[in-house]
């Protein structure tokens, strides 16, 4: 006979292959998910690969033992915590927008960095112009040096470099 509802069987093929892999984290712990002590509990939520499989495997613990619903809630969530799974999607885009504006930090530090050394050899061009003609431009660059000294220079912020 033809199966028509072949959805329903590959979700129940893969509940299944999930049971199974469950059941061997748990046998590395003990003979069986009614004998799991609460001790071992971390040991066998520790194999989860995945915050998805880490909460298949919460349900599967508590459910076949639920005496140990609570130890298993609260490991998962100190489990989820270490490994970094338990983040907001709201902080991880915090995360990449604080990594982002570092990287934007440290472009604008290379650009003052360019625009310092290009004054720096303006002004010795300068000088050595004035001195090659005989010039006068001690006005000029006594303004060009005061309005700089009146901007000064920037100050780096907490973890800027200039």
């Amino acid at each position: 006979m033809y199966d028509y509802d072949r959805s329903a069987h590959v979700a129940t093929n893969r509940k299944n292959a999930g049971s199974d892999q469950f059941e061997r984290y748990v046998q590395l712990a003990a003979d069986d998910i009614k004998s799991l002590r609460k001790s071992d509990v971390y040991r066998v939520l520790e194999q989860a690969r995945s915050a998805k499989e880490l909460s298949e495997l919460v349900a599967f613990i508590s459910k076949g033992n639920p005496a140990l619903k609570s130890t298993v809630v609260s490991d998962a969530a100190d489990l989820s915590d270490e490994k970094g799974w338990s983040k907001s999607a709201a902080s991880a885009q915090l995360e990449k927008a604080v990594e982002l504006a570092q990287l934007y930090a440290g472009s604008m530090n290379m650009i003052v960095r360019d625009a310092q050394r290009l004054y720096d050899q303006m002004m010795r061009a300068c000088g050595a112009i004035a001195r090659k003609k005989n010039l006068d431009l001690s006005n000029v660059v006594e303004q060009i040096q005061a309005e700089a000294a009146r901007r000064g220079p920037k100050q780096a912020r907490p973890g800027q470099h200039y």
